[in-house]
């Protein structure tokens, strides 16, 4: 800072600028010579007059290099004071990974984390380790699902990403909302309608990379249908559909189109041809089929929407090998120790096939049910029937539903051998299939009634003990309490109500029933007049010349006595001096009509004198 600190003034031999830096060398001849570029030479001028002062590289800067170690270029320079810390840092390089800073090239040397920071006490040199990144990142995601979701209902958004073999497939999804708005769950990507109008929706990848998409999607107050127009049937990596490996397999996905219709789910089938393959996997709109013999086979995907729309890719297989055809073909437990019967409600039992030779080739078999016995007794074979007892899955899997027996059947791929096993079946509660209130429909006094219904069971029995029924009751102009559990209706006041019986085993059938009460002689006074318009709003505003708008009375409860159809209808003017009319053309009962005369507010009441004696009023405002 130019201060002295000796008692005799130093006599200086170098010049500095203002940021530190040597500018010139003075000598005898003040001969000016270039800055050096190492820092060690950047002194600060000392008092040499004094024999004890501060380290001679107080105050230096030195310079801290950052370079690669694989191809030694530079990443970054900084200048820093001596025995200051330089925060590290963590570099970037395609397609590697980064390991840490080290003080030698070949990583032998000290080595510090790029979170680290080092004090700097001379010139420095990091270099950059690093670890290939084998990782194979999103470079693209497709979003599919409807382009409409209806106001509190949800809709299904799927995101696919490529490459198909990116080490991440996974999104996480956002909404933004726009004219509209929508929530939707980050994880399963389900949109849910709010309010109507448009909202952005986002898929991101989560590898990392950076990568994402987004979808407009419009929330509509009603549900709109967009049809299935076209199916297309392609391989999952965009290539020719060829399996050329022995036993091999291929993965095929179904696109809809528009990718915006409704209903976006398919149903497979594997059509063999000149050769033959197997399902390997379904998983929505994806398939693995798997070789079985040379040729062709087709693939077929059907829309769920009912449209018939088909879409299908043709399948050319080479490279199988000699087959090894089955001898023999019988059915067992997957378990040991389990036997050929089940005995939990609601149990499942999984089979096993046993193939000879252990080395054929196509060991594919398909399951069924070709027949069942209900718990009568009574032998049946058609596929609603044998529903009703059991039901079993391609991999074998036995699910009872009722009581009785099953005769399950495999067929093998390879020369059509068969194999059939009995199942028992028992202790399965049977679920209500429907409910039919059968009465009474009238009801005359306060006296309790006794509320009387049909329960059939999924077996189509009628249920007479023990079925899993709620009772409830829906007041009307009526009014009633029910048992929830034995349906006894207690009426409370003249008018109608609806009893509903609803299952509560976990099915979903129910039934409702009205009856009409009279003479229970009780008068049900008004709690609530609300004066409104038919959208709801209590404060209506009027903005042509002579304009009109109409308002609606309704009580609460809706089973009082005094109906709203006997208000009286009146207007009051504002301070303000607004006025208005009453449209004897569209006044009724308890709709009025108010036509503006003056500018201003008025106050429109709705009266009436209930059964207890008291004036009841509502009243809405409207804004000229």
């Amino acid at each position: 800072d130019g201060q002295v600190a000796g008692y005799r003034a130093p006599t200086p031999d170098k010049e500095f600028d203002s940021a530190g830096n040597l500018v010139q060398v003075l000598n005898s001849s003040s001969k000016t010579v270039s800055s050096p570029t190492k820092s060690e030479y950047n002194e600060v001028v000392q008092d040499k007059t004094q024999a004890d002062y501060e380290d001679a590289k107080e105050g230096r800067k030195f310079t801290l290099t950052y370079k690669d170690s694989k191809t030694d270029g530079i990443i970054k320079t900084e200048m820093v004071k001596y025995g200051k810390k330089a925060d590290l840092f963590a570099p970037t390089k395609t397609s590697y990974k980064f390991k840490e800073w080290n003080t030698r090239k070949d990583g032998s040397g000290t080595d510090y984390d790029g979170n680290d920071d080092i004090k700097i006490k001379g010139d420095t040199v990091l270099y950059a380790q690093w670890n290939d990144d084998t990782t194979v990142y999103v470079t693209g995601i497709t979003i599919n699902g409807s382009s409409y979701v209806t106001v509190g209902k949800t809709s299904q958004m799927t995101a696919q990403v490529s490459p198909s073999n990116a080490a991440t497939s996974a999104v996480k999804w956002t909404v933004t909302n726009g004219t509209g708005s929508a929530t939707i769950d980050q994880n399963t990507g389900v949109l849910t309608g709010v309010t109507a109008g448009t909202v952005t929706v986002k898929a991101t990848a989560t590898d990392g990379s950076g990568v994402s998409e987004t979808k407009d999607v419009t929330v509509s107050a009603t549900d709109v249908v967009v049809n299935v127009g076209k199916i297309l049937v392609t391989t999952k990596t965009g290539g020719t559909p060829v399996i050329t490996s022995n036993g091999g397999t291929l993965d095929l996905v179904a696109s809809i189109l528009p990718n915006d219709a409704t209903t976006q789910d398919v149903t497979w089938d594997v059509q063999n041809g000149t050769g033959s393959a197997t399902v390997s996997s379904i998983s929505g709109n994806n398939i693995t089929i798997k070789a079985i013999s040379n040729g062709t086979v087709t693939v077929k995907a059907t829309a769920k929407d009912g449209s018939g729309i088909v879409g299908s890719a043709t399948v050319t297989i080479t490279g199988q090998t000699t087959v090894i055809p089955v001898d023999s073909v019988n059915i067992g437990t997957a378990n040991a120790t389990d036997t050929m019967a089940i005995s939990k409600n609601d149990g499942t039992l999984q089979l096993a096939v046993n193939i000879l030779p252990a080395t054929a080739s196509n060991k594919e078999v398909t399951w069924s049910i070709i027949k069942a016995k209900n718990e009568d007794g009574v032998e049946v074979t058609a596929a609603s029937d044998i529903a009703k007892v059991a039901t079993i899955s391609r991999n074998g899997v036995v699910s009872a539903i009722g009581n009785g027996s099953i005769t399950v059947q495999i067929v093998t791929a390879d020369g059509n051998k068969i194999a059939t096993q009995d199942v028992t079946i028992t202790g399965q509660i049977v679920k209500i299939a429907s409910i039919d209130i059968t009465g009474p429909n009238a009801a005359s006094g306060t006296n309790p009634v006794q509320m009387i219904a049909v329960i059939t069971g999924e077996n189509s029995k009628v249920i007479t003990t023990g079925a899993a029924v709620k009772w409830t009751v829906t007041n009307g102009t009526g009014s009633a309490s029910i048992n929830p559990t034995t349906g006894l209706l207690t009426p409370t006041s003249d008018g109608t109500v609806t009893v509903k019986a609803a299952a509560t085993d976990g099915s979903t059938a129910s039934d409702t029933q009205g009856v009409t009460i009279t003479g229970t002689g009780k008068q049900i006074p008004i709690s609530n007049i609300n004066v409104a318009t038919a959208t709801g709003a209590t404060h209506a505003y009027v903005s042509d010349d002579n304009g009109t708008v109409d308002f609606i009375a309704t009580i609460t409860p809706t089973y009082a006595t005094t109906t709203a159809s006997a208000v009286t209808w009146s207007i009051v003017g504002g301070s303000d001096g607004g006025s208005a009319i009453i449209d004897p053309a569209g006044t009724s009962g308890n709709t009025v009509r108010i036509q503006a005369v003056k500018n201003g507010t008025v106050t429109v009441y709705a009266t009436v004198a209930d059964v207890d004696g008291k004036t009841k009023t509502g009243s809405a405002t409207v804004s000229i």
